[in-house]
Order: C-alpha cells, then structure tokens, then sequence
C-alpha cells in the first residue's frame, strides 16, 4: 500500500512536536515544515525537514510537491505586529501553493477564539455554528484564514477540515497557564471561584490523536470543536490529587458575580466563566483517547521530572 504523503507546517511548534511523536511512520510519508531546521529537536522517526515560509509561496510550492494532505499548524499568536501577516497573508500563500501544486486535502488548525465569546456569567453552549465576532487581533486573524480558506474549498479542489480547538495544554507547553496554577495549588494560596463556573480544556495528546484520526478518515462536517468542558472545581480537583495537595477555596456567592457583571469589572471572569463549547459533532465519530483527567496526570507528571 502506497503511503499517504502529508506536508506539516508549524511543525516545530508545540502541537507539532506532539504530532510528529504521534504520527506513524509506516503509514505516512511525512514532510516536516519550519523556517528553521535546528527548531525541529525531535525528530526520532527521521521525517524529512523542508524550510519554507508561510510569507515566501515559492517555498511553499516546493515543499508541497506531489503532498497529498497539508496539515496547517502554523499561526502567530502573540506578536501582535506579525499576526496580519502570517495568519491573512501567509494563508493566502498557503492556498496558492496548495492549489499550484494540487494537494487534495487540508487540516486547518484555527481556535474556538474566532467566536469571540470569551465570558458568560450564565450557561452559554457554544456550537460550531453561532455567528462569529471576534474581539481581538488575533481571533479576527483566524477567522480571516477560515473563510480564506473555506472560499477557496468551494471550488471542490481539495476536501477541507477546520478543527477549532479550546484552551491547548500538556507537556512543552511554552506559556503554561496550568503550570502557574500548579504552583498555586502546591504553595496551598486561595483559590477564589463561582462554584458552578466552567473551563474548556483539551490535553494536547487528545488533539494530536485526532489529528492522526484524521488522515485516514473523511468527517462529516468542514468545522469541528475540539475540547471538553468541565466544571472548573472538578478540575482544580483532579490537579490538587495529582498534586497530592488540598485545595484552598473560597467560593464566590452570585449575588457577588451579578454585582461585578453590573460594575463591569472583570478581574475575576476566568473563575466565574459559564461558556461552554460543545463538541457533540466530533464525538459523532471520534472519541478522546486520553481525556483532561489524563492529561492532567501526565502534564503534571512531566513537570515534577523537569522540577
């Protein structure tokens, strides 16, 4: 059986890294995508490494010669003066490269952000199909790349997925929002929350599973959620037992959480958060291998050995 030839940007990035521990090397021929080759510093199953740009097409359509799937990790995140560039302008090159060189399918990794409902103090579920608004610079890039992207499908060239994850976290990660919560956890600090607030996670195995899920199979749907959502005290719970810590709460009455909604004050939205993003269309057909609780334990796991 020929092997399926997949072309990976962002490959040096912290979900890559992940997926190129992950993808099998008997089934896929795998190109790996960086501006630099040194940043890829794992690389065991000896994929091939091509440097190119997102904002250099012709590099592009080198490195996507005879590729049957692109999977797109690459985005700019927080360096607000690159972000236009790399997610608008660098989509654009992506396209044209993609259909220079006749790629036939694409994974598009955008985020649940292009929404732009970040916080709810009531019960809000989230679907796939609310009404986009993105707020900041980088979620409007992102829906941008989307319906980039998405246009460009219409014309049946190549079969498109868009897989909107929720908040990514695991092992490598470089800015690790668990991480500093570990450690208040483990200096036993007061930890002030809405008892019914909720977070939207997902462990970056669970992502990276599907990924692989991913290449073999065709979804039913163009844009898919990524991410369970858990009440936020059940996984300050399970962190405090990996932690072998006791959790020092104060819960926040809702009179309270109504009279900061009213003042606008909005120092403590990420504890009294209700926005829940569903992800009933991918457990249409996909089941987390690993899930937050294991994530959890292997995330926490991984930083105990590096201290």
């Amino acid at each position: 059986m020929n092997k399926i030839k997949i072309a990976i940007t962002g490959a040096s990035g912290f979900i890559g890294k992940h997926l190129i521990e992950d993808l099998d090397a008997n089934f896929s021929d795998v190109i790996l995508i960086t501006r630099s080759k040194e940043k890829i510093t794992q690389n065991s199953k000896n994929f091939k490494i091509i440097e190119a740009d997102l904002l250099n097409v012709d590099s592009l359509k080198l490195a996507f010669k005879n590729v049957d799937l692109v999977i797109n990790l690459a985005a700019e995140v927080r360096d607000y003066q690159k972000i236009k560039q790399t997610n608008i302008q660098g989509t654009k090159n992506l396209i044209e490269a993609i259909e220079f060189c006749h790629v036939k399918r694409i994974i598009h990794l955008s985020s649940v952000g292009v929404l732009g409902q970040s916080y709810s103090n009531k019960k809000i579920i989230l679907s796939e199909d609310e009404v986009c608004n993105p707020k900041n610079e980088y979620e409007k890039t992102k829906l941008i790349s989307e319906n980039i992207i998405l246009e460009a499908s219409k014309n049946e060239n190549f079969e498109l997925v868009i897989l909107r994850p929720t908040n990514v976290f695991g092992e490598h990660h470089p800015f690790n929002a668990i991480l500093n919560l570990m450690k208040h956890i483990q200096q036993n600090k007061i930890i002030v929350l809405d008892k019914n607030a909720t977070v939207n996670y997902l462990y970056v195995k669970d992502l990276s599973a599907l990924i692989c899920e991913l290449i073999s199979i065709s979804p039913p749907f163009k844009i898919i959620n990524v991410g369970s959502s858990d009440s936020l005290h059940d996984f300050l719970k399970m962190m405090a037992k990996e932690l072998d810590s006791k959790l020092n709460l104060i819960f926040i009455p809702k009179f309270v959480v109504r009279f900061l909604n009213v003042m606008k004050i909005n120092k403590l939205n990420s504890v009294t958060n209700k926005i829940v993003h569903a992800d009933l269309k991918l457990k249409s057909f996909f089941n987390y291998s690993f899930k937050n609780s294991i994530g959890i334990k292997n995330t926490i796991q991984f930083y105990k050995k590096t201290n």
